[in-house]
């Protein structure tokens, strides 16, 4: 099943962030993957580029969010990957350059947050600045699998009721 979540990405509500406090714990693209399969955690891949300034943005005041970071290190598996690097990557048995890995998941603009499920199967992307207010309930969807019962339009309103 695919699963496209589509926000506005200009700008928006964001949380402060702690630059003294505690920080993402970004793993390699092999490890995430590793960790994701034996902790059964989600895997997210933040695909950038040296180039992209809203790459940048979205380290500061996403990345860089404290709920955000809480969340992530505790429960999730997170690669940050350079789209431009021939660095070379193996992903489910075949050898790919990190550029040739954004092109295979259709990566079109930056940055690109790419999800995958603990077997490191595709569930979805989304390209663009994401704010923190709206990453961290896309994170607690998908580690959630919600995502195998409802919408994440559904599971936000039932969230929002306290159910």
């Amino acid at each position: 099943m695919l699963i496209i979540i589509c926000f506005a990405t200009s700008t928006g509500c964001s949380f402060a962030s702690d630059k003294d406090g505690p920080k993402i714990s970004w793993l390699s693209f092999t490890d995430a993957l590793a960790l994701g399969k034996k902790e059964k955690r989600l895997v997210v891949i933040d695909f950038y580029t040296d180039w992209c300034k809203w790459c940048d943005v979205m380290d500061e005041k996403t990345y860089g969010n404290a709920e955000v970071i809480r969340f992530a290190n505790k429960n999730i598996a997170l690669a940050k990957v350079n789209a431009e690097s021939d660095d070379k990557t193996t992903y489910k048995g075949n050898e790919y350059s990190y550029r040739q890995l954004a092109q295979a998941f259709g990566i079109k603009g930056y940055p690109a947050t790419i999800f995958l499920d603990s077997e490191g199967d595709f569930i979805t992307n989304i390209s663009g600045y994401i704010t923190a207010d709206k990453f961290l309930p896309i994170l607690k969807f998908l580690e959630g699998e919600h995502y195998k019962k409802m919408t994440f339009e559904d599971w936000q309103k039932k969230s929002s009721q306290g159910e």
